[in-house]
């Protein structure tokens, strides 16, 4: 019998074909070595004393924002702190979830079955940490969190743009939300079908038509960057140095309110 070209090409077909040989006779076509004859390291031997190396549990990660916090310079958390902006955030789900409930007398009750329902509210906050998601991630089946924050200038034009963003979402809960789900702590169903992205760009375009300043995260971040190079630039053109006063201005003036 002639025996068949061990060629890279050819080594499945050999695997495939000589169903007759044993897997060292195969093994040794291949120009391989079967499990049982490669030497174990010197570690893995049994009753081997040299030392295993140390596994070492993963550390917990930052969250996105915080970590973003963290690197801020002096400058640029001055200029956050003399902002003093207001955010709302939209709480909600990672998506769609069906939820059953069954009754102490044997009633059931589910809310979404198959359709899926989204729910969501609006909280408030001060703070770049995501206090939001802390707050109401809770739940021991499905994460909640800050989907979104937008910032206002100050909390007065954030309370008026949440009151605008509540109406929205009760008029999308009518039209595309579960009819018959009783909300609890503010909870909305905006609906299996909601667009994350495309429902912040509507608030945002309420905000406009309102006349209120906001911003998302990565919009404030940018603001707050624009007001430390206004502020750098003043005080290489006067000297000086840089005080809670100047930063208060200079914010003040990006936002042409002085």
């Amino acid at each position: 019998m002639t025996t068949p070209t061990t060629t890279p090409d050819r080594r499945l077909e050999v695997a495939n074909c000589d169903l007759k040989r044993s897997p060292r006779e195969i093994a040794q076509a291949l120009g391989v070595k079967t499990a049982d004859q490669v030497s174990r390291p010197a570690s893995a031997q049994p009753g081997s004393s040299a030392q295993q190396p140390a596994r070492v549990a993963p550390e917990a990660q930052p969250s996105r924002d915080s970590d973003q916090r963290l690197r801020w310079s002096r400058e640029k958390k001055l200029a956050f702190t003399e902002l003093s902006p207001a955010a709302l955030a939209l709480v909600a789900t990672d998506g769609p979830v069906s939820v059953t409930l069954f009754g102490a007398g044997g009633e059931v009750q589910r809310l979404g079955h198959n359709r899926g329902i989204w729910p969501a509210r609006i909280a408030k906050t001060a703070a770049w940490k995501d206090t939001v998601t802390a707050t109401w991630d809770k739940n021991p089946f499905f994460a909640l969190g800050a989907k979104f924050r937008l910032w206002c200038p100050t909390v007065q034009e954030r309370d008026k743009l949440a009151e605008f963003a509540l109406g929205l979402m009760a008029e999308r809960a009518e039209n595309d939300g579960d009819g018959q789900w009783q909300a609890r702590h503010g909870f909305l169903d905006l609906g299996p079908e909601l667009d994350l992205e495309l429902f912040k760009v509507e608030i945002q375009g309420i905000a406009d038509r309102i006349g209120v300043m906001c911003w998302d995260d990565e919009g404030l971040g940018l603001f707050l960057d624009r007001c430390v190079r206004d502020a750098e630039r003043i005080l290489r053109e006067r000297g000086g140095q840089l005080s809670s006063r100047m930063m208060e201005r200079v914010t003040a003036k990006a936002m042409g309110r002085v």
